[in-house]
């Protein structure tokens, strides 16, 4: 069974609306999973900690952040609205939104935003096949497997694992 960091369903939220006014308004929600992603792996991997802490399930275009998506898809959220399919769009949002994320939250969703936003959808489904999703194609990701997929060492594997014990004890 993978263990994984507790769901912050609120701070999922919190980070759709940040990542959605990064990019002026509007996301695809292949991208939107993908900047989720790869902003929760390298949080992981800097910091020993994801940022909403969801589970991705390695789909045939790449990662899904599984609850965020349900989340999304579910369209009961007043920050944000399905457009045309699979699009969201930015609606009216209170800045005391964002207390929900740390600085180093933000900064790395402001990084992987950047990194991402101006990628095809090929490119997208390219950089996220990697080994974690080849391992665990058609099922749910390890954040171990996410972890080593960056190429930490054992220390910080260890930091993480240790790190998980504490959060779900805490939840």
């Amino acid at each position: 069974m993978n263990r994984n960091f507790p769901y912050n369903k609120d701070k999922a939220i919190a980070a759709i609306v940040f990542i959605l006014r990064e990019i002026d308004g509007i996301i695809g929600l292949h991208k939107l999973s993908k900047i989720l992603y790869f902003a929760d792996q390298k949080h992981l991997i800097e910091f020993g900690r994801p940022i909403i802490g969801d589970t991705y399930k390695a789909m045939p275009y790449g990662p899904v952040p599984s609850a965020t998506y349900d989340l999304v898809k579910s369209d009961n959220q007043s920050e944000f609205s399905k457009y045309g399919g699979h699009n969201l769009l930015l609606k009216e949002y209170d800045e005391t939104i964002f207390e929900e994320l740390s600085e180093t939250d933000k900064n790395v969703l402001r990084m992987s935003t950047i990194e991402n936003k101006d990628l095809t959808f090929q490119q997208l489904v390219d950089k996220s096949h990697k080994d974690a999703w080849k391992k665990n194609k058609g099922q749910y990701m390890g954040i171990m497997d996410i972890a080593r997929e960056a190429g930490v060492d054992e220390n910080m594997l260890n930091y993480i694992s240790q790190n998980i014990e504490n959060q779900t004890f805490a939840a």
